[in-house]
């Protein structure tokens, strides 16, 4: 976890002693609950007029960005998820991610053609988890 994400975190729990949520609120469960959050997204994406988007898609993204550094068996666990077919749910592999793996492979070295694409060199955009 980067340095000033703990220190924020680490900030929130002292202002919230005795609590165990990061996020504690006054409600019946002690935490922010889906509602609270859906209102604070709605109101902070108008606000800052950015284009809106579903706040859920971040979870996808960033398991998707930690996906090029764990294996899937450790990405499940901070995930939350007891079941790796769950976590290959929110993996979306992009063609350069693919690229990279594929060098790493190959020991960074190329087929040694520079004027011909081969089959292995056509990537898609996206890989489908299907296929992965």
């Amino acid at each position: 976890m980067p340095e000033r994400a703990a220190s924020v975190i680490e900030s929130r729990r002292r202002g919230a002693p005795g609590s165990p949520w990061v996020f504690p609120a006054p409600t019946r469960s002690g935490h922010i609950e889906k509602s609270s959050l859906k209102k604070q997204h709605l109101r902070a994406v108008k606000e800052s007029k950015v284009p809106a988007f579903v706040l859920y898609e971040c979870r996808h993204t960033c398991l998707t960005r930690w996906a090029e550094h764990m294996d899937p068996y450790t990405l499940a666990c901070p995930a939350g998820h007891s079941d790796f077919a769950m976590t290959k749910l929110y993996v979306h592999p992009q063609k350069e991610t693919v690229r990279k793996a594929m060098a790493k492979v190959r020991g960074g070295h190329t087929s040694g053609h520079t004027t011909n694409k081969t089959a292995s060199d056509e990537v898609p955009e996206a890989v489908p988890n299907s296929q992965i």
